[in-house]
């Protein structure tokens, strides 16, 4: 036998064949943009809590993605992902540790639970000796360490395969800071969710009503800065003057009122007079009442006959010739019903039709 790249030669190449050299794949990344790519791994896999490989599968198996989402081989992108991650660590000065050292419990005492800490009976550490102290500490344990690992993991794949993405986009400026950066889609405009939020929150700074403080409200109604202003300027007490007696007086709570009592209030209100149309003869009057619709009680109640479809005219007067003229009789349904029970026709009324109806009735 003789020796051949290190090893012994003879039965094992009589078996299985000559050993064959490890296959180098030439680098997909390089130059600056290779320095890009390492720059964001490194970004990633900075974020640690027990060493800085404990994030390298799921940064490995991001980038292997993002590349064989762009047409590159398994093989190609599983070497690639490998030679990045190996200048990662190298960059940031990381030497790989031994499995024991890489767990969490490394440096708790054998006689100590890895757990709670707490010491553990003699009785469990005869023969096979257990690490934790009761069940419920080993169950504890179980169940954190897989939901950690799921956690960190999903979030590593992810800013991985987004750290490669962006080296398919040159840089653009952010739409809110201008700030030049690489986004991970066409349709990115801003560089971070700070500046997306302050892009879509549009609304002025303002004063406080109470206080003069400038803050940025949530929305347009708001004009207190906290709620502590909001309920002093609610309880002020300012003196007011009544409308109806003149006397001074001071409300409960800073609201609009303008009375010192629902008397005068009441009183004041009986003096009140507002100009008015009527909306069946077009006749003005003046009311009590801001919402008064009709002059007397005859309009209101041919109105309210005609709105339910039963108004049925006796008699051809001035204010039914000029109510028919000047308001479509056709414009809602329980008018178009009146068309039917009235009026032969079914269109406003108009000469041709006012004559061609006095022609039957005669």
């Amino acid at each position: 036998m003789a020796r051949k790249d290190g090893y012994w030669s003879g039965y094992g190449d009589y078996r299985y064949g000559a050993r064959k050299k490890p296959v180098t794949l030439a680098r997909v990344f390089a130059g600056e943009e290779r320095k890009q790519i390492v720059r964001g791994i490194v970004d990633i896999i900075s974020v640690w809590n027990s060493s800085p490989f404990e994030n390298e599968g799921a940064a490995r198996a991001g980038i292997r993605a993002a590349m064989c989402m762009r047409g590159h081989s398994w093989s190609v992108a599983e070497a690639e992902a490998a030679s990045l991650l190996t200048a990662s660590f190298l960059k940031i000065g990381a030497q790989r540790p031994s499995w024991e050292q890489g767990q969490r419990e490394y440096t708790t005492p054998e006689e100590n639970c890895r757990w709670c800490g707490c010491d553990i009976a003699a009785d469990l550490m005869t023969g096979r000796a257990s690490r934790y102290c009761s069940e419920v500490c080993a169950r504890s344990a179980l169940r954190y360490r897989d939901m950690q690992q799921r956690r960190f993991a999903d979030q590593t794949y992810t800013d991985a395969w987004h750290a490669l993405q962006r080296t398919q986009h040159e840089p653009i400026p952010c739409a809110h800071c201008a700030t030049p950066f690489r986004p991970d889609a066409k349709e990115r405009k801003f560089c971070s969710n700070d500046c997306a939020k302050a892009a879509i929150y549009r609304i002025p700074e303002r004063s406080c009503k109470r206080c003069s403080t400038v803050f940025k409200p949530q929305n347009q109604d708001i004009v207190y800065c906290t709620w502590a202003c909001f309920n002093e300027d609610r309880t002020l007490k300012v003196d007011r003057i009544c409308k109806h007696c003149g006397i001074t007086f001071r409300p409960p709570t800073n609201n609009p009122g303008n009375y010192c009592s629902r008397k005068c209030l009441g009183a004041d209100r009986a003096n009140w007079r507002f100009d008015r149309v009527c909306v069946f003869c077009d006749a003005p009057f003046v009311a009590a009442s801001m919402k008064a619709t009709n002059c007397s009680p005859v309009c209101a109640d041919t109105m309210s006959k005609k709105k339910r479809g039963v108004w049925r005219p006796n008699k051809l007067s001035r204010v039914v010739f000029d109510h028919l003229f000047t308001k479509p009789i056709n414009t809602t349904a329980a008018e178009h019903r009146f068309n039917f029970v009235c009026l032969p026709v079914r269109s406003p009324l108009t000469a041709e039709i006012f004559d061609e109806w006095f022609r039957e009735a005669a």
